[in-house]
């Protein structure tokens, strides 16, 4: 396909602060789709664009938010039927936590989206002739009046803060197994003694010494971490295909200490403020031998942890006392409270037995949707018997890309809304 090809990579945004440039990748639809009125793919006609441009689909990473870029674990299939129905596509970098939070994530999405509507396009028609790999392919500009936003696990969690807070607001969310739909659970708050995440190991703290608390604070900003992975012989104590680059596991690390929320909001308390990290204080509130503080001490995860396993009668209740001990400032990082009249038309897709990003956060986020909008708004589609990243699995062409198949459904949705 057109599409295939090198893409046209931008600058959206300088950190200055940490001389950090944040990059987007932008793939124009294949000319074939793009120009043609009345043309169309399979499960329906493509989107033919307008004067004032063709739509777009924004997708993010996935990582955690530790880990990756907008080159890793690239959604070829996703990528390759949505050029191919007249849309553009492009991925987005955005800053990894540590030291950056999800406040420096929200920054980026709303920074990311003021590009998007006021200076890509300039960019794109600034673009000579035979520059590059623009010979072959005609490049088209987008109309920011139909952009929609994608992303896979943590990447969901970008697409949902895009949704809730970006201006111009993204007319579309498609979330495959996104984080972020319901953070008050167990799965984040309570620490892991025992194997959780697809089966694999416990981790040692004391091996991220240099990403936990206070210690991660120095750490420079980053906008993208490579995938890096023992080689065969490489290391006498890791087996080939292990993960080299300690941040493939670092949120795996956070999840089994019970402590991601504090690494996301950046409400790490002070107990740590005498320079011992959380490698010091395996112990958690409420376990044996666990230092006693107070309410402004504790982390949030801390303060969270014990409202859920406090005796409360009713599950309402709980969740909104839970709830009130957020920071307002930080409200603004849980999707689960940002869904309104006015959220996009929306796509949720989840394995039925994905250990990284439990079910039930989809299913939360699908029934906050449709308590506020129509039915037609919001599809959830839970995939019996997968794990996490299924789509990513040999042979997941096969099985979801057919004719009328789970692929077809999902862009056919974006494909609906986005169309003109």
């Amino acid at each position: 396909m057109e599409s295939d090809l090198c893409p046209f990579t931008f600058i959206y945004k300088h950190v200055e602060s940490s001389s950090l440039d944040l990059a987007i990748d932008y793939y124009p639809p294949s000319i074939q789709s793009a120009s043609a009125e009345h043309g169309s793919t399979r499960g329906g006609p493509s989107v033919a664009p307008t004067h004032l441009g063709a739509p777009c689909l924004v997708y993010f990473h996935g990582g955690g938010m530790t880990v990756g870029d907008r080159k890793s674990w690239f959604p070829s299939w996703l990528h390759q039927r949505i050029t191919s129905s007249g849309i553009a596509f492009i991925s987005a970098d955005y800053r990894l936590v540590p030291p950056c939070t999800g406040h420096d994530v929200l920054c980026d999405m709303k920074d990311l989206f003021a590009f998007l509507s006021a200076s890509l396009n300039t960019q794109l028609l600034s673009l000579e002739p035979n520059h590059d790999h623009t010979s072959s392919r005609t490049v088209f500009k987008i109309d920011p009046e139909r952009i929609g936003v994608a992303g896979s696990s943590a990447g969901g969690l970008c697409a949902y803060l895009a949704a809730a807070h970006a201006f111009p607001r993204p007319k579309v969310v498609l979330s495959m197994y996104g984080m972020g739909g319901d953070f008050l659970t167990p799965h984040y708050l309570l620490p892991k003694t025992r194997p959780f995440f697809r089966g694999r190991e416990i981790l040692s703290p004391s091996t991220f010494s240099d990403f936990l608390y206070p210690r991660s604070s120095d750490l420079s900003q980053l906008s993208g971490s490579s995938l890096e992975y023992y080689g065969e012989g490489e290391s006498e104590v890791y087996p080939r295909g292990y993960p080299k680059n300690l941040r493939m596991q670092l949120t795996r690390l956070y999840l089994q200490l019970g402590i991601f929320l504090d690494y996301w909001t950046g409400e790490h308390g002070s107990q740590y403020q005498d320079g011992k990290g959380e490698e010091d204080a395996p112990r958690r509130a409420g376990e044996p031998g666990a230092r006693k503080t107070g309410d402004e001490e504790r982390s949030l995860s801390a303060r969270l942890r014990m409202a859920l396993t406090s005796d409360i009668s009713s599950p309402n209740e709980e969740r909104a006392h839970v709830r009130s001990l957020i920071p307002s400032s930080s409200l603004s990082l849980f999707p689960q409270f940002l869904v309104d009249e006015h959220w996009p038309a929306t796509f949720l897709v989840h394995g039925e037995l994905d250990t990284a990003v439990p079910v039930g956060e989809s299913r939360a986020l699908c029934d906050a949707i449709k308590k506020l909008q129509i039915k037609e708004d919001v599809k959830l589609r839970v995939i019996p018997g997968e794990e996490h990243s299924f789509d990513y699995q040999p042979g997941a062409e096969e099985r979801f890309g057919g004719e009328g198949g789970l692929y077809d459904e999902i862009v056919g949705f974006v494909r609906k809304v986005l169309g003109p």
